[in-house]
């Protein structure tokens, strides 16, 4: 089955990169053992691998879907990002372009962002 993660990254910021984030799942099985998730645990190991210095040489399949999040046509209007079950992850591309936009204009009024997301437990 595939797995759709929410891309953590503005390609204006970074056109060459997509970032992911995802959260490691850890299993009970029926004998009581602990053992991380199918593909959080594969990407976990790829990630721990390469902190490590190892050369990994890993590929995966990855299909992008058109975003349905949407700047205002100006950095000067305010936003208010809410993310009730879908955490931060899509909100760190859009502070990530409106930093980019930022730096590319130190001019540039960049209006106030709020951020509320909630947690189930």
């Amino acid at each position: 089955m595939p797995r759709y993660y929410t891309i953590a990254s503005s390609s204006l910021a970074h056109p060459n990169e997509i970032a992911i984030a995802i959260s490691l799942s850890t299993i009970e099985t029926g004998t009581g053992k602990q053992r991380d998730g199918l593909v959080s645990g594969y990407l976990n190991d790829i990630f721990t691998r390469m902190q490590a210095g190892e050369e990994v040489n890993e590929s995966s399949l990855a299909f992008v879907n058109t975003s349905n999040f949407v700047q205002p046509p100006n950095h000067e209007v305010p936003i208010v990002m809410v993310g009730p079950g879908t955490g931060v992850v899509p909100y760190i591309g859009i502070m990530q372009e409106r930093a980019k936009a930022k730096t590319d204009n130190a001019e540039l009024k960049l209006g106030p962002a709020s951020l509320y997301f909630g947690c189930r437990q």
